[in-house]
């Protein structure tokens, strides 16, 4: 293995992590928010739906942005890591399996995706003196 391919494994490691912690990070505020404010239940699935897209974004641009090649690749691999993650913990605390737990998952890699091309195609700032 080369020492390129090993940094690039963790990269993705790393975005996949924080793809993690920032979903529930975010799904802690926004009980919070739910908790204290007076919002109705019908609330919480455009929110939850808002998290998961906005971790699963963050995950596959994390998991690009330093070598800004395979964005898709790199990016839906990062962000796979993370919902398996997310399906084993849900699993465990649901103690059982919905098809209905897959639709989440998939928006989520689908927006790992997009923040994997989002993060080859945006252009770095050259720092001119």
């Amino acid at each position: 293995m080369q020492q390129n391919d090993k940094k690039q494994y963790q990269q993705i490691l790393k975005g996949a992590l924080y793809g993690s912690l920032l979903l529930v990070i975010i799904i802690f505020i926004f009980t919070l928010i739910l908790y204290k404010a007076v919002i109705t239940e019908k609330a919480y699935l455009p929110l939850m739906l808002l998290c998961i897209i906005i971790s699963g974004f963050v995950s596959g641009y994390i998991s690009t942005r330093k070598y800004r090649k395979n964005g898709m690749i790199t990016g839906g691999v990062s962000t796979t890591i993370s919902v398996i993650m997310l399906l084993i913990i849900m699993i465990i605390a649901n103690k059982s399996f919905d098809i209905y737990m897959i639709i989440p998952e998939i928006i989520m890699i689908i927006s790992g995706i997009s923040g994997g091309i989002a993060a080859v195609n945006i252009k770095r700032r050259i720092k001119r003196r």
